[in-house]
């Protein structure tokens, strides 16, 4: 599975990607800035993505908005969350496995939960 984190260029970023490869998957990290190039940048790696995970804490309004309107143009997962710790990751990664263990067409489902965060599928 491709991860594609927009807003997610933080000082975790070596953590995040460490846990991502160990399990099986590529990440990739976005600054989530839309000036100059950049929403083209944030458009052509959601269109990359399996699933796309947007961190509002460090990101702008238009990143996020640019991030959420590719995603849905696109029928791509997604993810809305203020941080992105090294736990968020792994417990989505988690959730993802067993969710794709227990459906034989994965990514392809309305949503699912995991603690308090609903993915949905748009």
């Amino acid at each position: 599975m491709h991860i594609v984190v927009v807003g997610g260029r933080e000082k975790n970023e070596v953590d995040l990607s460490r846990i991502a490869t160990g399990r099986g998957h590529t990440i990739e990290l976005l600054d989530g800035d839309v000036a100059g190039r950049g929403i083209e940048g944030i458009r052509n790696a959601v269109s990359r993505s399996s699933i796309v995970i947007i961190v509002t804490e460090i990101n702008s309004h238009g990143g996020v908005a640019a991030a959420k309107r590719e995603a849905s143009r696109l029928n791509k997962p997604t993810m809305v969350v203020s941080r992105l710790s090294c736990a968020r990751l792994r417990g989505l990664l988690d959730a993802l496995a067993i969710r794709d263990a227990s459906t034989p067409f994965p990514l392809h489902t309305g949503g699912w939960s995991y603690g308090q965060t609903t993915f949905v599928r748009q």
